[in-house]
């Protein structure tokens, strides 16, 4: 038995089925705008200096330090020797909680 969002996800796949070029273009754009919305919300909650992970691709686990902020996404120093730096949306990030001593 498929949940209330499975069932939501089936209608919307067939509405896009039946959609037209136009619309598509439309429902792409919409789709950019709310997720533009969605980070600047989410890095409104960040500050630099705050350890922070994310699941990357091929489900590798990474946590870094914030660096700064760009136009759509957080720049992180990772946190292995190396010093590398990502570019993350910030929707995709979670804090890193202290360790209790």
């Amino acid at each position: 038995m498929q949940n209330r969002n499975g069932k939501m996800m089936n209608t919307v796949r067939e509405q896009v089925q039946n959609m037209t070029s136009r619309e598509l273009d439309e429902l792409a754009q919409y789709i950019t705008l709310r997720r533009d919305s969605l980070n600047a919300q989410a890095a409104l909650k960040l500050r630099v200096g705050d350890k922070v992970s994310f699941t990357g691709k091929r489900g590798r686990y990474v946590t870094g330090l914030v660096e700064g902020f760009k136009r759509r996404g957080v720049v992180l120093l990772a946190g292995c020797s190396d010093g590398m730096r990502w570019r993350v949306p910030a929707s995709m990030l979670s804090p890193v909680l202290p360790k209790a001593a």
